[in-house]
């Protein structure tokens, strides 16, 4: 019950900072814009490396394979 209060009262507090000041509050949709593409980038370059790095892996050899020359 507690969180549901304090979500509706948020929500009230930003459309009031929305209605009374309007630059502030783009100024803060603006910073939130940044930072959620900046976290965005960030986490994206990540999985693109981790993928990168996946697909160059070096294979492993299987003990057959490394000594198949002596099985000939």
């Amino acid at each position: 019950m507690r969180f549901i209060l304090n979500f509706i009262f948020f929500g009230v507090l930003f459309y009031a900072i929305h209605i009374l000041f309007p630059d502030a509050f783009h100024t803060m949709v603006g910073w939130a814009d940044a930072i959620y593409n900046f976290v965005h980038d960030i986490l994206a370059t990540l999985f693109s490396k981790a993928q990168d790095w996946k697909e160059h892996k070096a294979p492993s050899h299987h003990p057959e394979q490394v000594f198949s020359f002596l099985l000939r």
